[in-house]
């Protein structure tokens, strides 16, 4: 029976090759999107499930209550003495930690050096409460205030190559020396932290001069493990008692609160300013999978489509095995066997497409997917549950309704396909709703991206490079270093600041002579040079640009447009702030407002103090000989600066990276929108010829009777372009809302206006059209007696 049925279904498949490979095709590319977007899915989903303890540990965030950072006051970074405070106070904590992460930082051996991203300094609790795989050596022996340091594997061989790195020495900033004690493996890149460079914390925090007595400081990570046995809405309640206690004598007038956040959330659920690690957004992951399973729907519906689309064909070939003797549990089973034996066939083919774009895919959404089963136990049960579905999904109402067929009426040929065409319009405006929603979608996004562009953020960013500057050292010489540089020929002129105009993250309490204890005002700042407003044209409202006439600018500040609002002045120029250093400074100039902040966020109140001296340099270069400058500007930088590498960023990619996010949301959503488009014209392609040639002797008479080729392609063509029509209507309110939710996550953001949906609804016209085309016009031009004559 089973060898029987098989023969039948080979023959079957292989006599309709046309429906075969639409079908296949749209199962196979519904396979593929929805594999690639859900490996990305389970990927950030899986975040710190390697820590055996992962459901005991938990974080304390800060919150700062009215001290809106970018958009949010939630703060990562906690007092030091909050972690050993925690243990210490509360019984149901079993173990808390304490990590400092230090930025750029210059590491050597005797055999390499690099300037690093990050050294964490840790304290031992850590290895107690996180999951780590020792390598080589004792990290018990990671005790606090003994130098001692951990590292990674790979960072074990980059420093010391094949030498056995226990008791070797790394030098912090060519002058500290931290003695290696543990290697450890890797950490999986699906760790909130990842860490490669661990030394003692006490030893880190004494070498940055960071207090770890101070409550009113906040620049560490504080972790804890807690008693399976306590409950953590318990322990939250009490950690008000330690504002009161240590932070403000007043505990309920106090701004500040403490906020426990499981291990498992921090990935997908914070928000906190200063993150130890790159976070995600869960909104973008739930989108993401239900555009997965749209597509494969898609997929599925084109199957069912097509399946019952030729219902009519096959109704001879079920009346006459039921006339032999077939039951209609052995025709069900045979039909799902062609719809499962299909959705083999397309996961096959998936599986292989998938492995072979998944390095790519990987990098372009930054994360290190797999596809393979012996490493990822989840892998293969979600293939067969893949196949299981699709096959299932896609096979289960054309097998019910070609088994249902009367066995006379089925050899009569008095079949009646009302309610399954009915069915199958709903299916098709279905399939174009969603693609016309995510074509509406994307014209949107990508609008939206296009006004970040073209947007006049109120500074200029051609031509300019960033120069980092980690060298401590290179701060007495930087006056010189500025020189130098502006001697080069295509340097036009040379600036130093804490920050760039773009990304300027500093922010203070406001403060003036005179000012009411009970007035807030939160400022962001920064300190820049002489030329920092000129090199980036910022513009002037009122008073003047710090400028070297006047000499020494340390007791001048520029305020910004938003600034003189919040302090409510009406003429600012010649009022008086505090600076950061405790002296006077004279409001000298009023800046026009322009974007300190991507477009996410609103125009903040700024203030910007002078200083000659700062860690980053901004360099004004002209002319198309752009590689030759930049050589030129790092051989000048190598004179000042020999032990740490020439670290630079073109502005405009500076000015990119803060969109990342939204970019890569753009190009996800108009690849896999040009997919279900794809797979829906791949369904309409199939229902269109079998239509045509369902019709081809009403085409034949009509033209017998006079009808032009013209008239005959809209007849055929009306059908589908009412349903996609149809479909359009739907389309246009789901797409409304969704994307005007969307553009509210920017403060300036486009309008949607009538064009964009007058741009899809011509687009989707064209594409019916096109799809649906050729058939009809095959079947408008083909002779009528043919057309007449043909059984």
């Amino acid at each position: 029976m089973l060898f029987h049925y098989s023969k039948i279904l080979l023959r079957t498949l292989w006599r309709n090759k046309t429906y075969t490979a639409l079908n296949l095709l749209g199962l196979t590319v519904g396979m593929i999107a929805f594999l690639l977007i859900m490996l990305y899915v389970q990927y950030e989903i899986s975040f710190d499930q390697h820590n055996a303890q992962k459901d005991r540990i938990y974080r304390v965030i800060k919150r700062e209550v009215g001290n809106a950072y970018f958009g949010t006051d939630y703060f990562a970074v906690t007092p030091a003495p909050l972690a050993p405070t925690l243990q210490e106070e509360f019984p149901e904590v079993e173990a808390a930690t304490r990590i400092f992460k230090k930025r750029e930082v210059l590491l050597s051996s005797d055999r390499f050096s690099a300037l690093e991203p990050a050294v964490y300094g840790l304290a031992p609790e850590t290895f107690d409460i996180f999951t780590f795989t020792a390598k080589a050596g004792d990290l018990a022996s990671f005790r606090s205030g003994n130098s001692a340091a951990v590292l990674s594997a790979s960072y074990a061989r980059k420093y010391f190559g094949d030498a056995d790195p226990i008791g070797q020495t790394l030098r912090y900033k060519g002058d500290h020396a931290f003695t290696v004690v543990g290697v450890i493996e890797d950490m999986p890149a699906n760790a909130h932290f990842r860490m490669d460079v661990m030394v003692d914390f006490t030893t880190l925090a004494k070498l940055e001069n960071r207090s770890l007595g101070n409550w009113q400081s906040s620049s560490f990570f504080t972790y804890f493990l807690l008693d399976d046995r306590a409950d953590p809405d318990k322990l939250a309640a009490k950690l008000p008692e330690l504002i009161g206690k240590y932070i403000s004598p007043n505990e309920e007038e106090s701004s500040t609160q403490f906020h426990l956040q499981p291990l498992l959330d921090i990935h997908l659920h914070s928000t906190a300013n200063f993150d130890i690690g790159p976070t995600s957004d869960s909104q973008n992951l739930y989108i993401y999978a239900l555009i997965a399973f749209l597509i494969l729907l898609i997929a599925c519906i084109n199957y069912i489509n097509l399946s019952t689309a030729r219902s009519f064909r096959r109704a001879r070939e079920v009346g006459i095995r039921k006339t032999v003797g077939a039951h209609k549990s052995h025709l069900i089973l045979q039909f799902l066997g062609e719809s499962f034996a299909l959705s083999l066939g397309a996961l096959v083919i998936a599986y292989a497409a998938v492995s072979y774009l998944l390095p790519g895919f990987s990098r372009f959404v930054g994360s290190e997917l797999s596809l393979a089963p012996w490493k990822d136990p989840w892998l293969l049960p979600a293939l067969t549950a893949i196949f299981g579905a699709v096959g299932l999904l896609s096979g289960a109402y054309p097998a019910l309704v070609l088994s249902s067929f009367n066995p006379v009426s089925a050899l009569k040929g008095k079949l009646t396909g009302n309610r399954r065409s009915a069915l199958r319009n709903v299916l098709v405006v279905t399939q174009f709703a969603v693609s016309a929603g995510l074509v509406i979608s994307t014209l949107i996004i990508t609008r939206q991206l296009k006004f970040i562009q073209e947007k006049d953020m109120g500074y200029q960013r051609d031509q300019i490079m960033v120069i980092n500057l980690p060298d401590p050292a290179l701060m007495d010489d930087l006056p010189v270093l500025k020189a130098e540089l502006a001697k080069i020929p295509e340097v036009r002129m040379v600036s130093s600041a804490s920050s760039m105009p773009n990304s300027i993250n500093s922010n203070s309490g406001a403060q003036w002579p005179g000012k009411p204890n009970d007035v807030d005002i939160m400022l962001y700042g920064g300190y820049v040079d002489y030329d920092y407003t000129k090199l980036f044209e910022l513009e002037l409202v009122a008073g003047r640009h710090f400028s070297r006439e006047y000499g020494d600018e340390s007791k001048s500040v520029l305020l910004n447009e938003s600034a003189a609002r919040a302090l409510g002045w009406e003429e600012p120029l010649g009022k008086n702030l505090i600076s950061w250093s405790g002296d006077t400074a004279t409001v000298v100039g009023i800046l026009k407002d322009f974007h300190q902040h991507s477009l996410h966020l609103s125009i903040a109140p700024l203030q910007l103090f002078f200083k000659d001296e700062e860690y980053q340099l901004a360099v004004k270069v002209s002319g198309s000989q752009l590689e030759e400058t930049i050589g030129a500007i790092e051989s000048t930088y190598k004179q000042f600066s020999r032990d740490y590498p020439f670290d630079y960023r073109l502005f405009d990619e500076v000015f990119a990276a803060a969109y990342t996010n939204d970019q890569k949301t753009a190009t996800m959503a108009n690849w896999f929108t040009l997919l279900i488009i794809l797979i829906a014209c791949l369904g309409l392609y199939g229902l269109s010829a079998f239509t045509t040639e369902m019709r081809i002797k009403e085409v034949g008479i009509r033209k017998v009777l006079g009808a032009s080729v013209s008239s005959l392609i809209i007849l055929l063509s009306r059908q589908y372009l009412s349903l996609v029509l149809l479909s359009f209507v739907i389309a246009i309110p789901l797409a409304y809302w969704v994307m005007s939710e969307w553009l509210n996550n920017f403060v300036y953001h486009i309008s949607i206006g009538a064009t964009i949906f007058l741009w899809t609804f011509f687009a989707m016209i064209a594409i019916t059209l096109l799809t649906v085309g050729y058939k009809t016009f095959m079947a408008a031009i083909r002779r009528p007696v043919d057309a007449i004559s043909t059984e």
